[in-house]
């Protein structure tokens, strides 16, 4: 997925937001010599708009994923305060100091994790946050109801057929179809991520829809 991950956006009319979300949020929470960790690197989109809002922050942003890594280079640039890392978020994460950053920054990734990974993922983010410091999830997360998921997986397949076809992606959406089926079986209620948060001690919950 990483060498089309650029196309994403015209099929997802989601992605935006969640750029936006962070782009708005970051400059209110963190100082301007912030340590800001982002999980799931991809194209550089989210780390383009920290950078934008937060120029002289220390930035590390890791992805598993050579391919999204040099794509975020080409679109962000390499510079001092950006640290680019291509490993697991979790391993990278158990290596890192106690109280090590000020904000913890992820869009669109950590639904691609199951509940046992996301559970000890999110034990870390707790771990290496300093205290006060906040996290900016900006993601997509079931109704928990079936039938509702049932029936948005359903129209945004649709969405994603029309619009592969109008820009000419036909031969990715089945692959995106087949990604998006995928995350469906993968348990991610709001609800069940707020509680799992609370577990691990962080409060003041802002949520954006």
């Amino acid at each position: 997925l990483g060498q089309h991950y650029a196309d994403f956006k015209k099929l997802c009319p989601h992605e935006p937001f969640l750029q936006y979300s962070v782009r708005e949020l970051l400059p209110l929470l963190v100082s301007a010599d912030a340590r800001i960790l982002e999980l799931g690197t991809g194209t550089g989109n989210t780390l383009k708009e920290i950078i934008t809002v937060c120029p002289s922050a220390q930035v590390t942003t890791v992805d598993i994923s050579s391919v999204m890594i040099s794509q975020a280079k080409e679109q962000v640039g390499v510079s001092p305060n950006i640290t680019y890392v291509e490993a697991d978020i979790a391993n990278f994460l158990q290596a890192q100091p106690s109280r090590s950053y000020d904000c913890v920054v992820s869009a669109f990734t950590l639904h691609n994790l199951d509940e046992p990974q996301r559970g000890n993922v999110l034990h870390e983010v707790a771990r290496v946050l300093r205290a006060g410091g906040w996290v900016i999830f900006a993601d997509k997360f079931d109704y928990g109801h079936r039938a509702i998921d049932d029936h948005v997986l359903v129209q945004e397949f649709a969405f994603f057929r029309t619009v592969g076809q109008r820009e000419g992606l036909q031969s990715l959406v089945e692959e995106w179809v087949a990604h998006y089926h995928a995350d469906a079986q993968i348990s991610r209620s709001l609800q069940g991520e707020i509680k799992l948060l609370k577990n691990l001690g962080f409060h003041n919950f802002n949520l954006y829809f």
